[in-house]
């Protein structure tokens, strides 16, 4: 630097920042005197030693950042490209782990991404750019826009490429004993095999635009051996994997002999083509440290990007999907070169375990779906949709119908009786203990009448349960089968035993939510459950259901179907013999039809029949009620010397709120004839407070 001004002012800063780095005694002095006096020149970093740079995205990381921002600021970019190249004489290719650490992982600003590669270009050159281009994306695999940028430089100028793959091999191959301790939180000490990766994200992004025909053949055969070789150091990293020596010997033995027809070798552990089909994403896997599954993940997609005269390469894919089915298939689909369409996988499907239905299968398991990817990978092999559905639990299947709505629909009833068995399974996961399943698998398989649902059920009621993966089953049922008595049993045990847990999803997860809610609440009293249990079981739902509209429409569908003249009478027993919110919901309905004329005198009846409800929400409902007929008042008086207490004070309250006077007599008889002292203090409490009034 010529000038003062860009030399960095605060000695305490700089010396944090070659803490934070790990910077050697040798390095740090270096980097010191580079940065900060006037007369060190570039020469200066031909004795810089080598070391890896750490990949910091987390408190160190931000912290870097920070300090580099104050130490070369983004308007000197002089001091800027000095820490760049201070940097590279160091680390190498890792060194945009130290230069802009977590940023260029996490960056999905392409502008801001692609200014800084041509920032790097123009101070290290293209090649040097781009090694620590693949280094970023082999420790953090995205398939993004440094992914896009490089197969772009593939098509142009693969050379510099090339070039990279080398200033990534010279970085490792200089580091005494390979390297040191790389990514601490997930990898351990690991050497060529994080070599392996960086490397295999370049063969991957030229193999995908190399032609394997004319002048560029010879660079595409080089470029499989790179491949070959990743996949070989993988297999020789034994305390990555849970592979033996053996195992990993007959795996190489099995690549280099080229065969992909010859059987797939028997492994100590088995492998996913060991594996029976509903085992092959549910068994141990094979690679157990981030280190190697990353390696599979960076190598992966150019194996398959490199298929073509050399079977050894299929014969490795055959490998990797073995040891590292859901590694290899994730990598494959998010590397896919978005110039290529899904026929892209054709080649794929041969050495995948379970073929199309394997990769359908992994396409749904984690909610994903690969976003409009997705979509097209799904209508392509749909052929094996109907074998894939067969082995998924119920999420998955909601997924994959997601993808292949008319997939529900082809259904016959084979499958309606295969999701009813996997519902069960599902349900009966919810409870511990053996005696509860038991009830639970009589009530679902129609071992006990419909009618007698809430007593049979009532040896497990209103426990809390955690729900999982049943309503997804619930919903799908109730789509293919309507609101049949099972799928009605479903959620009477979801109301009756989980609180209502779990009912949203089946209930208002369509477009028609109107309608199919009001077929539920009509299917309840149709299949023979008593109006008492149905009102249980709705305003169990109704406490469940946050959304309002959801709620508005059950509560219209239950006083479309039980507020009439012909369910009054089923109406009042629920009024009465109902959970607590069924009751309150059922003495709205009785209120509902007391203002009607001609069922003014049976709703009166029932509604005061109510007056000894234990709950406290009841009473003050019933309270409010009753004072908006004061008509009723010889019930009111009639209900002073009723059997309950709850019923004798709130007769005495509802009196009160009439008039308290004129019905002084009255309360002072009843206070003389009772024996409750709670009563006798509630009325006496009325009488005072209304002659205080006065």
């Amino acid at each position: 630097m010529n000038s003062q001004s860009n030399k960095p002012k605060k000695t305490n800063d700089l010396e944090r920042l070659f803490q934070l780095w790990n910077l050697t005694p040798a390095n740090g002095v270096l980097a010191r005197t580079y940065l900060t006096d006037d007369r060190a020149d570039d020469s200066l970093l031909s004795g810089a030693e080598r070391q890896i740079f750490a990949l910091l995205y987390s408190d160190e990381g931000h912290e870097v950042n920070e300090l580099l921002n104050k130490l070369a600021p983004p308007d000197q970019e002089e001091i800027q490209a000095k820490v760049l190249k201070l940097l590279w004489a160091i680390g190498g290719s890792t060194a945009g782990f130290a230069a802009q650490p977590g940023q260029q992982i996490y960056n999905t600003d392409n502008e801001k991404s692609d200014e800084l590669f041509r920032f790097r270009s123009r101070i290290l050159g293209i090649p040097a750019a781009a090694a620590m281009d693949a280094e970023e994306i082999a420790a953090y695999p995205r398939g993004v826009d440094q992914t896009q940028r490089l197969r772009r430089l593939a098509a142009t100028n693969p050379d510099a490429l090339v070039e990279a793959q080398r200033l990534i091999s010279d970085t490792w191959n200089s580091m005494p004993g390979g390297g040191q301790q790389y990514c601490s939180d997930s990898c351990g000490e690991i050497d060529d095999l994080w070599e392996s990766m960086a490397v295999g994200v370049l063969a991957m992004v030229l193999l995908t635009a190399v032609k394997q025909d004319g002048t560029e053949k010879s660079l595409h055969k080089e470029q499989e051996e790179v491949v070959l070789n990743r996949v070989e150091a993988i297999l020789d990293h034994y305390d990555e994997t849970a592979l033996s020596e053996q195992d990993a010997s007959l795996l190489k033995a099995y690549i280099q002999a080229g065969d992909p027809t010859a059987p797939f070798p028997e492994t100590s552990r088995p492998t996913a083509w060991q594996r029976e089909p509903l085992d092959i994403f549910t068994e141990n896997y094979l690679l157990y440290k981030m280190a190697a599954k990353y390696a599979v993940m960076c190598t992966a997609p150019a194996v398959l990007f490199g298929l073509g005269d050399d079977s050894r390469l299929s014969c490795a894919l055959r490998v990797l999907t073995g040891i590292e089915i859901e590694t290899t298939l994730e990598a494959i689909l998010l590397f896919l070169p978005e110039d290529r369409d899904v026929d892209a996988l054709d080649s794929l499907i041969p050495h995948i375990p379970g073929g199309k239905v394997t990769l359908l299968r992994f396409l749904v398991m984690d909610g994903q779906n690969y976003r409009e990817q997705g979509q097209k990978v799904a209508e392509r092999y749909r052929a094996g949709g109907e074998e894939a559905a067969n082995l998924l639990n119920i999420e998955e299947y909601e997924r994959l119908g997601r993808l292949l709505p008319d997939l529900k629909h082809s259904k016959d009833e084979a499958w309606i009786n295969a999701l009813h068995d996997r519902i069960v399974l599902c349900i009966l996961n919810i409870f511990d203990k053996n005696s509860q399943r038991e009830i639970i698998r009589d009530y679902l398989e129609g071992k006990e009448a419909f009618a007698n649902s809430a007593a049979f059920l009532k040896p497990i009621r209103n426990e809390n349960h955690w729900i999982f993966n049943v309503d997804e089953g619930i919903l799908e049922y109730r789509k293919l089968a309507g609101w049949d008595e099972f799928a009605c049993r479903c959620m009477i045990v979801l109301c009756l035993t989980c609180t209502g847990n779990g009912i949203s999803k089946p209930l208002l997860n369509n477009k028609d939510e109107k309608q199919t809610i009001d077929a539920f609440v009509k299917a309840l009293p149709a299949l023979g459950l008593p109006v008492r249990d149905c009102m249980t079981v709705l305003a169990t739902m109704c406490d469940q259901i946050y959304d309002e509209k959801g709620k508005k429409l059950l509560i219209k569908a239950v006083r479309k179907h039980f507020v009439t003249e012909p369910g009054l009478a089923g109406l009042a027993d629920a009024a009465r013999n109902s959970s607590s919110s069924a009751r309150i919901m059922a003495v709205e309905g009785l209120e509902t039809l007391a203002s009607t004329l001609e069922c003014t005198e049976e709703a009166r009846r029932a509604l005061t029949a109510c007056a000894g409800d234990s709950s406290k929400q009841v009473q003050e409902l019933l309270m409010q009620i009753y004072l908006s007929h004061p008509d009723w008042d010889q019930d009111y008086l009639a209900m002073l010397s009723g059997k309950k207490a709850a019923q004798r004070i709130l007769a005495a309250k509802v009196l009160a709120g009439l008039d308290a006077e004129k019905y002084r007599p009255a309360q002072k008889k009843a206070l003389s004839a009772e024996k409750n002292a709670k009563v006798m203090e509630q009325i006496t409490a009325l009488l005072v407070n209304a002659r205080q009034e006065q």
